[in-house]
C-alpha cells in the first residue's frame, strides 16, 4: 500500500530548515527534515537550536534585541549553506531567522522564507504562480479577497451567524494605545464582513460598484508582511482628535520599536462620536 506520493515534480534546492523547540520536545524525530529529503535533487541543511523568538516575548521591545542574540548562533547556521529557501514549523520562528540573517547581513543569496508545507507543494508541483493564482482569483489569497461577493440579499440570511463570528475574532484582535486609542487588527475575514455590510448598506449590486469596494478595502488586508489595523480614536475634544491623528499620519503610524523604525500601519480612523 502506498502511503506517500513521492513523484515530486520541482526540486528545492538548498533548503536551510529549522527545527523548532516546541516540535524538539515531541520526541516524535524530524519529520520535516525527512520529508524534505525525499525531494530529488535537494539539499536540507538542519539547524536543531532555539532561534530566541519564544512566542511574543521576542516581539517586546525590551526583548527583542536579546532575542535576536539568543538566534546569532541559528542566524549564522542557517545562512551558512547560502540556502534557496529558509523554512521552520514555526512561522513565526521563520521571520524571525529571516529578519536575523538580514539584519546580520549574512543573507548573501536573497533566500526566500517559506514554510515547509508550501516547499513541499512547490515540490509536487501544485504550489506554481499560476496555479496559485487561479487558486487566489477563486477563493482569496489571504492578502487579497477577490471572490466576488455574496449579494445582499443573500448575505441576509448568513448576517448573523457571521457577524457574530467576526466580532469574536475582533475581541482577540484588539490593541490599546493609551488612554484614547484602540487599535482592532484586521484579516480577510474581517475586510469580508466590512465589504458586505458595506454592499448591504448602500445596496450595491453593480460589478462594478462592487470592484470598487474591493479596491478600496484589498489595502487593508496584510500581506503577510505587515500587520493592518482600524484605529478607534476616543479622544474627548475634536481638536484633540485631528491633533492626535495628525501626528500618528507624520510618524507613519504608532512606532513599536522607535530604534529600529518599526511601526504598526494605522489605514482607517474612526471617531466615535460623544465618546
Amino acid at each position: 500500500m502506498v502511503l506517500l506520493k513521492t513523484d515530486f515534480k520541482k526540486p528545492l534546492g538548498r533548503v536551510s530548515y529549522h527545527v523548532p523547540c516546541h516540535l524538539r520536545v515531541q520526541n516524535m524525530g524530524q519529520k520535516t527534515r525527512e520529508m524534505f529529503e525525499l525531494v530529488p535533487q535537494t539539499q536540507v541543511n538542519t539547524v536543531e537550536r532555539c532561534a530566541g523568538h519564544d512566542g511574543t516575548w521576542g516581539v517586546k521591545k525590551e526583548y527583542f534585541d536579546d532575542s535576536m542574540k539568543i538566534g546569532k548562533p541559528v542566524f549564522r547556521q542557517m545562512a551558512g549553506t547560502e540556502p534557496d529557501y529558509v523554512s521552520s514549523d514555526c512561522a513565526i520562528a521563520g521571520r524571525h531567522i529571516k529578519q536575523g540573517i538580514a539584519d546580520s547581513g549574512l543573507d548573501r543569496g536573497n533566500a526566500e522564507k517559506s514554510h515547509p508545507l508550501t516547499l513541499i507543494r512547490m515540490a509536487y508541483g501544485c504550489e506554481g504562480r499560476d496555479a496559485a493564482n487561479r487558486h487566489q482569483q477563486e477563493v482569496g489569497d489571504g492578502c487579497h479577497y477577490r471572490r466576488k461577493p455574496d449579494v445582499p440579499e443573500q448575505y441576509a440570511k448568513a448576517r448573523k451567524d457571521f457577524r457574530a463570528k467576526v466580532l469574536a475574532t475582533r475581541r482577540t484582535g484588539r490593541f490599546q494605545l493609551g488612554e484614547h486609542i484602540t487599535l482592532v487588527f484586521e484579516d480577510e475575514f474581517t475586510m469580508r464582513y466590512q465589504i458586505q455590510e458595506m454592499l448591504r448598506v448602500e445596496r450595491i449590486f453593480e460589478e462594478e460598484g462592487i470592484r470598487d469596494e474591493l479596491d478600496t478595502y484589498n489595502p487593508l488586508i496584510p500581506d503577510g508582511s505587515n500587520w493592518k489595523a482600524t484605529m478607534l480614536n476616543r479622544v474627548p475634544q475634536r481638536r484633540g482628535a485631528q491633533a492626535c491623528a495628525g501626528e500618528i499620519d507624520r510618524n507613519r503610524g504608532p512606532r513599536l520599536d522607535r530604534d529600529r523604525g518599526s511601526y504598526a500601519g494605522v489605514r482607517n480612523c474612526r471617531r466615535r462620536p460623544g465618546a
